[in-house]
């Protein structure tokens, strides 16, 4: 943009007679910039409604393919004897399903003979 002032900001200039030149000068840079503020506002908005629908969409995402992960689908079996050593000492409060991989190893392995056939011959 030219002006007649490009010389005059931040030095001690005093517009005695160039104020109405100034102010009309200023008319249309003012009301695009006012525009471009309200534009901007509006984006802005937009954008934080897509980075929270992002982030709630990706929380269901993450959480779903976590179910996808190998350890998810390895067989309770082989889970079961592996619980046992990395319970607290104090395990209090356990959901169902590390309660029953709590057993001591040998009792989960007695449990799986007595399905074995008694005649190996």
């Amino acid at each position: 943009m030219s002006s007649p002032f490009t010389s005059k900001p931040g030095t001690n200039y005093r517009p005695d007679e160039g104020i109405l030149g100034i102010q009309t000068l200023l008319a249309g840079p003012t009301l695009r910039l006012r525009r471009l503020d309200n534009e901007i506002a509006t984006l802005q908005m937009t954008l934080n409604k897509l980075t929270v629908e992002r982030a709630s969409l990706g929380a269901y995402v993450d959480a779903h393919e976590a179910l996808l992960s190998p350890a998810q689908r390895m067989p309770l079996e082989i889970i079961r004897p592996a619980n046992i050593y990395d319970l607290p000492p104090n395990a209090l409060q356990l959901c169902h399903e590390r309660r029953g991989g709590a057993r001591p190893p040998r009792a989960h392995l007695q449990r799986l003979e007595s399905h074995l056939p008694l005649d190996t011959t």
